[in-house]
């Protein structure tokens, strides 16, 4: 692991945007310097290096440099304010998701879903902490945070389906795909990452998104048609 909790420094973490391979931004859309912010960003911290069962509201408010009280004033316990993280990563990464497959799909569409995926994998590598927290660290949370992470990929699963439409607009030979296809596919690849990361295989990661295009491909092949 990269470095103890001890030597967390929330105020350089949020200044300079890239230690540890996270960025702010991603969880606080830009209000980092927020009291609320720093316990997102610091959850996902020690929820990445000591995992979610060890993990206490003890240890998020001593990385925010946070008061419990303040904590408490924001979130009711550590599952809620892990749950509020993990919706803010999925929004962030949708929206760069979406950035990216729009501008690459001036080339086809299929390039736009090509790029769509790339970032995907870009986001694990370029993030690692929050990799090791989304994909691995709440495997073991509470019944809400699993809900959470459901919901994640249903929200990424319509969020696919709408970006679809939006590259119909650019390239009108861009097949259709239903939700509960796509949501079935986003949800064994996020555990297949799971696996991966859970054993620390990042090398695997590229076989991952070389199945995740092929599936794609199969399911966004003409032959098959609308399914909505």
């Amino acid at each position: 692991m990269t470095a103890g909790l001890a030597s967390i420094d929330l105020s350089t973490l949020i200044a300079n945007g890239v230690a540890f391979g996270l960025s702010p931004e991603d969880f606080l859309t830009r209000s980092a310097a927020t009291q609320r912010g720093r316990l997102l960003v610091a959850s996902t911290l020690v929820v990445a290096e000591r995992g979610y069962a060890k993990a206490s509201v003890s240890d998020i408010v001593a990385a925010a440099g946070v008061s419990r009280s303040t904590f408490y004033d924001n979130f009711d316990g550590k599952d809620d304010c892990l749950i509020a993280a993990y919706q803010a990563t999925v929004t962030t990464s949708l929206a760069r998701m979406a950035e990216r497959a729009m501008v690459a799909a001036a080339d086809g569409w299929r390039a736009g879903l090509v790029a769509g995926v790339q970032l995907i994998f870009d986001d694990i590598r370029d993030r690692p902490m929050v990799a090791q927290a989304t994909y691995v660290g709440l495997v073991a949370a509470g019944p809400g945070v699993l809900a959470a992470r459901r919901e994640g990929n249903a929200r990424f699963a319509e969020h696919v389906h709408a970006l679809a439409a939006a590259v119909r607009t650019v390239d009108p030979r861009m097949p259709d795909v239903s939700v509960p296809r796509l949501e079935l596919l986003i949800s064994g690849l996020d555990l297949r990452i799971a696996y991966a990361l859970n054993v620390g295989n990042v090398d695997e990661l590229d076989e991952i998104r070389d199945l995740t295009i092929e599936a794609l491909d199969v399911m966004y092949s003409p032959a098959l048609g609308p399914t909505d």
